[in-house]
């Protein structure tokens, strides 16, 4: 009887022991499941906040990108129109300083042009006094120099006449002082008279 009661108790033991792990079980899963399905829920919560978020930035960003090209639209459009406001102000202000400064080059060159024709006048003027000039002294040079050459010949002359006339003087001397008396030659040829005092007195070919 004993046995029995110890055999029951072990049955009952084993049969709560394995309700009890069953049960167990059943809460693990059940666990589980709660676990994926937390996840899963979790996992699409994410994605969507990721989607709205993503969704967010990207219409931000095409805002901000649209509002950047319309500033730079509007930029630009200023930028051009500054900058033709400025061309057209330099065009006008070349072209007002053109008008300005044309007379002022015309007269300065006008101006040039009378004072180089002045200069080349005075040039010109003082080249043919200075020819003149040359012309002058060499004509009057040319004079001078006639003058002195006619000087000079005259003077030579002279002195060649003063040299014959010493010459035939000599001669005539000699003839005179020798004419009874013939010249003796010399060994090279020339020929002399001996005078009373003993001297040789030559005489030329022509004597």
């Amino acid at each position: 009887m004993k046995k029995l009661f110890i055999l029951c108790v072990a049955i009952l033991i084993a049969g709560f022991a394995n309700a009890q792990e069953v049960f167990t079980k059943k809460t693990v899963k059940k666990a589980t499941t709660e676990k994926a399905e937390k996840a899963k829920k979790e996992t699409a919560k994410a994605k969507r906040k990721a989607q709205e978020s993503t969704k967010k930035v990207v219409t931000k960003a095409k805002k901000e990108t649209a509002k950047s090209k319309n500033e730079a639209k509007v930029t630009t459009e200023k930028v051009e129109s500054k900058a033709k406001k400025e061309s057209g102000k330099v065009k006008k202000d070349a072209i007002a300083n053109n008008e300005k400064v044309a007379p002022k080059v015309k007269k300065v060159t006008a101006k040039s042009k009378n004072e180089a024709k002045i200069t080349t006048e005075k040039v010109e003027s003082k080249t043919k006094k200075e020819t003149a000039k040359v012309k002058k002294d060499a004509t009057v040079t040319k004079e001078k120099a006639g003058k002195e050459n006619a000087k000079v010949a005259k003077e030579v002359a002279k002195k060649v006449l003063n040299t014959k006339t010493e010459t035939l003087k000599t001669a005539e001397k000699a003839s005179k002082n020798y004419i009874s008396k013939k010249p003796n030659s010399g060994t090279r040829g020339g020929r002399y008279y001996i005078d009373a005092n003993g001297n040789k007195t030559y005489v030329t070919s022509n004597e």
